[in-house]
Parts: C-alpha cells; structure tokens; sequence
C-alpha cells in the first residue's frame, strides 16, 4: 500500500500557497487508498441518499432526470464489441458510442443501487461490467485514446461503488474488470499526446481514477504528475506573466515565442484576464471538456487525501475558467483584445461547473457569482455521455468528502 506524503500546507490569509505537493511525492508504501474513491466517496453517497430520501433539492429534481433516462431501463442490453474503432468525426464508429453509453448506464445503476438499496441495480451495472470485461480487447484508430479515457473515467465510478457496497460483485468478475482496466484502458490512458489540451485532460482524469480502482500507487502517481503539469498550461492567470504557460511538449523545444503560444491558443495574442484557456478562442464546449476532466482529477485526489483545490493553484485556475468562460459566453460582446476580436462561440458550458462551484465556493469560501447563477439556472445538470454525468446530483451542496 501506499502513503500520502506528509509535507503540510502553508495557510496564508485562508488560502494555501500553491506548489505544496511535489511531483514523484504523492503516495508512499503505508498509503491505504480510500473506497469508494473515484469522485465520490462513501460519505458523499450516503449525504445524497439522505437527500434524496427527505426529498431535497435540487437532488431530488436531478435523481428524477437521471432516473427518467432510457439508460435506466432494466429491460436495456449491453452491446460489447471485441474492438472499438473510433476514427475522426465518428468515422468510422464501431462500438463507440455503446462503450460510453454502457459504461453511463452502469454508473446510472450503480448510483441507483446506494439510492435506492434494490439488487436489481447493482446486478445492472454488474451486467454492464462483466460483459465489457469478458469482450472487449482494444481499441483502434485515430481517437483510441480519447474514447478509452471517456470510457474508463466512467467505468471506474460504477466499478468503485458496486465493489465497495456489498453489492454481490463476484470476486472473478471483479479480477476480470481489473484486468480490464489495466491491460486495455491504460495502456491508451498512460501516455500523453499533441492532440489538444481536452484530450490530455481526461487522459490524465481515467489515469488517476483507475489507479484508484488498481490500488495503484505508481499509476496514480503517474496521473497526478501529468494533472499538475498540463493543467497548468490550459488556464491562464495574470501571475503567469506577459505568456501562459506553455504545455510540456513545448516546453521541452529550446525556445518559446509567442506566436508558437498563439497558434496553440487558438490564435490569442494578448492575456489580459485570469480565466482564458487555450480552448476559449476556439469552441466553448471544450472549455467545459477541460474544466470537467480537471474537477474530476482534483475530486478524486481530494478524496484520496491530497487536497490539490487549495494547496495548489489549480483551483484558483478553474474558478477563473469557470466565471470567465461564462461570463464571454452570455456577453451581448466580448473584448476587441479576445480571440483577435472575432469574439466567442456562444455555447456554454454547462454540466462543467457543479464540483469547480462546489469545491471553491461551498467549501473553501470562495466567491463565484458568475458560476453560481450559470449553475443554478441550469440546474439539474445531466449527462454528456462522454466523462460528465449527473453531477447536480452527486456534488451539489457537498460539505466535505
């Protein structure tokens, strides 16, 4: 087992000082992961079913609308393939939308399970794990990765709460699914790519949440490593400096300038507010693929005890995304310095912001009137069926892990 470094935060004025965990230091031989622990954690499940149960909400409009999903019918089959080819623009499509949209409905009935306490549910998301562990071999083509990382994000949710919940998992089936994650989704998840800053992200995001499934210190660690190197470098601050901070494949080249950082940043040539992000000038959807893929990652790892939303800048990078992103996105008109004056994409991002709202503003106290409106005007948030899913549900109003 592994143990959490022990170095302690610096609080200054409320706020912890970033940099506090160094990269290669996260966990130890004595660290016992905590299960569940993939971004939700026992406690958090049982403050929903209390919820739930006394009728509050917004859990119980959200519960309705995740339960009204066709993804929730018993009667509904899983459709595994051996191999899942996803190429550009769907093209071609083998399996890839039932991979995520199986791995959805077992979180959906997993979810269901803790809600509601009925077999019925947890033998659905079993049924949806063993088949896909018993079938699927790789994956193929040009969007391999991103499909296995939307996919295992997922999957390892459902997994993560069935296995801990007495929820008659059998021990073959659970082997089986491990060998899934690591023989099959990992090695797609484990490397990094030059695609872009979404597709990086939750690459990272599956790493980290199989590594806890895996109990897994080094994959975990691995994941870590990459959150706190790439996320950096998708969120801008003014305490970055004239330029943002480049991402580690650049980084590495003898010589940065800007029109290298331009390019990359969807041709944005000036930084003149906290918040932008290398997706804001290109498709604001994106933006919430980002936000969302790092909220899970820093959940996740706050659960697991390393508290990555105060003792590193991290937080303060998606606070500033969120409130800046949706604040462009509902703008009659945006700043002749943004994206070269051509403005934004007026799709927004919502279904991103519950757990960046959650983390910063219900428990560390920090202000997000932006976000907070954008949330609850949305409000219940769904599911993506991608790597978001129900998360009015799951984060709205969560205290503590």
């Amino acid at each position: 087992m592994f143990g959490v470094n022990t170095l302690q935060p610096t609080v200054l004025s409320g706020l912890l000082l970033p940099s506090v965990w160094a990269q290669g230091q996260w966990v130890n031989s004595s660290f016992a992961f905590k299960h569940p622990g993939v971004l939700l954690s026992q406690s958090q499940l049982d403050f929903v079913a209390d919820r739930i149960a006394a009728a509050d909400q917004p859990w119980t409009l959200a519960y309705a609308d995740m339960t009204g999903e066709t993804l929730a019918a018993l009667s509904r089959k899983p459709n595994p393939v051996p191999v899942v080819e996803c190429g550009p623009f769907s093209t071609p499509d083998i399996g890839c939308a039932p991979e995520r949209s199986d791995a959805a409905a077992a979180y959906l009935n997993a979810l269901r399970w803790v809600m509601e306490g009925k077999q019925e549910h947890a033998n659905k998301a079993i049924e949806y794990m063993d088949a896909w562990s018993g079938n699927l071999t790789g994956h193929l083509n040009v969007n391999a990765g991103l499909q296995a990382a939307w996919s295992a994000s997922v999957w390892t949710r459902a997994a993560e709460i069935i296995r801990y919940t007495n929820a008659g998992w059998s021990a073959a089936g659970i082997t089986r699914f491990e060998s899934l994650m690591r023989d099959i989704y990992l090695p797609q998840v484990s490397r990094s790519t030059d695609k872009g800053m979404n597709w990086e992200l939750v690459l990272v995001e599956a790493t980290i949440h199989i590594g806890v499934f895996l109990n897994d210190g080094a994959v975990f660690s691995n994941g870590l490593d990459r959150l706190t190197t790439w996320a950096p470098a998708f969120v801008y601050l003014r305490s970055d400096g004239a330029l943002p901070k480049p991402p580690p494949f650049m980084s590495n080249t003898t010589s940065i300038n800007q029109t290298q950082l331009s390019a990359y940043w969807g041709g944005q040539t000036t930084f003149q507010a906290d918040g932008i992000t290398t997706e804001t000038c290109q498709e604001m959807k994106r933006v919430g693929y980002g936000i969302t893929a790092i909220s899970h990652a820093l959940e996740t790892a706050y659960i697991q005890g390393i508290d990555l939303w105060s003792g590193s800048d991290l937080g303060r990078r998606l606070q500033a995304a969120s409130d800046f992103n949706i604040e462009q996105a509902d703008a009659a008109s945006t700043p002749a310095w943004l994206c070269e004056g051509k403005g934004v994409d007026t799709t927004d991002i919502a279904g991103s912001t519950e757990i960046v709202l959650n983390a910063m503003h219900n428990r560390l106290g920090v202000q997000m009137w932006k976000t907070e409106s954008h949330t609850n005007r949305n409000r219940p948030m769904g599911a993506n069926y991608l790597n978001l899913a129900w998360e009015t549900l799951t984060h709205a109003g969560w205290p503590a892990a």
